[in-house]
Parts: C-alpha cells; sequence; structure tokens
C-alpha cells in the first residue's frame, strides 16, 4: 500500500507530502495506482518549478517521494497547485483504497 502523508502547517496550508511504499494493485510497470500517484506529484513538482519557481522536491527514490514546501514561501499559486495534487490523491483513494492511504499530520 502507498501511504501519503500530508503535513498540514498554518491556516491549514500544505508544508509538505511524503509519499511511501507501493501500490501493489499491480505488478511493477503495470500497475495503474502507482502511475497516478507518481504522475499527479511529479506534475506537481513540476508546476511548482515552472509557475512559481519553487523547487520542493526534497527526496524522489524507489518507494518514497517527499514535496516539502520552503519555509519563507507564502506563494497562494504552490498552495493550489499542491491542493490539487491532494484532490487527484484523494480520488485514486476513493477508487483504490487498499492501495492508497492518505494521512493529514
Amino acid at each position: 500500500m502507498t501511504k501519503v502523508e500530508v503535513e498540514l502547517g498554518h491556516n491549514k496550508s500544505i508544508k509538505k507530502i511524503t509519499v511511501h511504499g507501493h501500490a501493489n494493485y499491480a505488478e511493477s510497470g503495470s500497475d495503474i495506482v502507482c502511475a497516478g500517484i507518481s504522475t499527479l506529484l511529479m506534475t506537481g513538482a513540476l508546476a511548482a518549478r515552472e509557475i512559481v519557481g519553487t523547487d520542493i522536491m526534497k527526496e524522489c527514490r524507489d518507494g518514497r517521494l517527499v514535496l516539502e514546501v520552503p519555509t519563507d514561501n507564502i506563494d497562494d499559486n504552490l498552495q493550489v497547485i499542491l491542493q490539487t495534487v491532494i484532490i487527484g490523491l484523494r480520488d485514486i483513494e476513493s477508487g483504490y483504497p487498499k492501495n492508497i492511504k492518505i494521512k493529514e499530520i
């Protein structure tokens, strides 16, 4: 199962998204749940860099990905990007509850 931890800060702003584990919906290379999760996270990181000019990718390795907002960044656009990622992840969670679990901390 893929576990997603969303760390919230002031006014419920997203400070950090940590994703670890494998969805185990299908074999590696054929897992649509894993592909969807990865696509949302990578698109969020790319959008943050291209639109906001902030690199939020802190870790990316097999089975683990971390997006983290710099402490000095209060850009509303960045929060919209991250909230959009979470909306997509929650949609995947509703369709595949045995493969992804999201927890706010």
